[in-house]
């Protein structure tokens, strides 16, 4: 904010709108991880979704652990209908 004709300080290091696409700031190691973690989800999306040999689901730790435990217990088909299978939503 500004308070008497000066800026106060920022808590935010570094620059608040980076603009890596364009090359003004260049890119942080935030950046690349963000890119790094885009392609991935955009390979797999790619080579595991072509809703016939593969379907991906993305799930939690909770739903992927109901998931297991569906299995465990001889449940097969769609894991999406075991999301909930033992462990229940936290109650927001």
């Amino acid at each position: 904010g500004v308070r008497n004709g000066e800026r106060e300080p920022s808590s935010v290091q570094g620059p608040t709108h980076p603009h890596t696409h364009t090359q003004a700031v260049p890119p942080t190691p935030d950046t690349r991880h963000a890119a790094s973690v885009r392609g991935m989800h955009e390979y797999l999306s790619e080579r595991y979704n072509d809703g016939t040999n593969w379907k991906l689901h993305y799930v939690t730790a909770r739903e992927m652990y109901n998931i297991v435990r569906a299995a465990e217990d001889g449940h097969s088909g769609n894991p999406g209908e075991y999301r909930d299978y033992e462990v229940r939503p936290p109650p927001f």
